[in-house]
């Protein structure tokens, strides 16, 4: 891990510690694939249980009410400059966003998108109305950069159990890093939180580079990717590329 000041712009295979747009004004790289999955847009400081359980119970503390005080402010303003510095960064995007996130200006039209339907259901996060098992994926960019058609609903549980409270599920990576890259091109997620598409895009053999702003976050990333063997398709780590 090294801080954002102290990286040249031009070194890969490495967590930075610090924000995306730090990262954005010093890089003198560009990404082959981008895939990531922005902080989730919140009006309040609810907490959400990071495992099952009823998100209208606060009582107990978690993991997840550091992260939603510190995202509590996030909206269209910040998820549109998000989108405009990732379609910035990488020929092709993959964007997860919640489904209340599809009515936001981005400042661009996707190419198509993905329904990534969480199959071990999904936290209720209101008291009434229709509970979304569902996020969305925007796929940004050149779609000749897709190395053959894919499916637009891809069906996969969400990972809990983590000690970030948001992270990916590995096959959810391997399946965009399968689809739109190639051994030896660079993967960025300018949002890395637990580390999952630098591991996995390393595992598939692919130079990887991420950051965040919580050094907590940033050392997890390390020891986690340290860890990780290239074994060309990401199976190690339980994942697969292909539907």
């Amino acid at each position: 891990m090294i801080k954002v000041e102290e990286w040249d712009g031009l070194q890969t295979n490495v967590v930075i510690h610090g924000a995306f747009e730090e990262v954005y004004k010093k890089a003198q790289i560009r990404a082959d694939l981008l895939v990531t999955s922005p902080p989730y847009p919140t009006s309040t400081t609810r907490y959400i249980p990071s495992i099952g359980g009823n998100a209208n119970d606060r009582g107990a503390v978690t993991r997840n009410q550091l992260y939603s005080k510190g995202h509590a402010k996030v909206g269209e303003a910040d998820y549109l400059r998000w989108a405009q510095l990732c379609i910035g960064f990488a020929p092709l995007v993959f964007f997860n966003i919640p489904a209340r996130v599809l009515d936001y200006d981005l400042g661009a039209k996707p190419f198509n998108h993905i329904v990534w339907v969480k199959t071990n259901g999904a936290v209720p996060f209101a008291h009434k109305g229709v509970v979304r098992f569902h996020e969305f994926i925007l796929l940004f960019g050149d779609h000749k950069r897709l190395n053959k058609p894919m499916r637009s609903v891809w069906e996969m549980a969400s990972q809990r159990g983590s000690d970030h409270p948001a992270p990916f599920p590995i096959n959810l990576p391997a399946r965009a890093i399968h689809y739109g890259s190639k051994p030896g091109d660079l993967v960025f997620d300018p949002f890395g939180g637990s580390g999952t598409t630098a591991a996995v895009a390393k595992a598939m053999n692919r130079r990887w580079l991420t950051c965040d702003t919580e050094q907590e976050f940033c050392e997890m990333m390390d020891d986690r990717i340290a860890r990780v063997r290239t074994s060309g398709d990401g199976s190690q780590l339980g994942g697969r590329g292909g539907d």
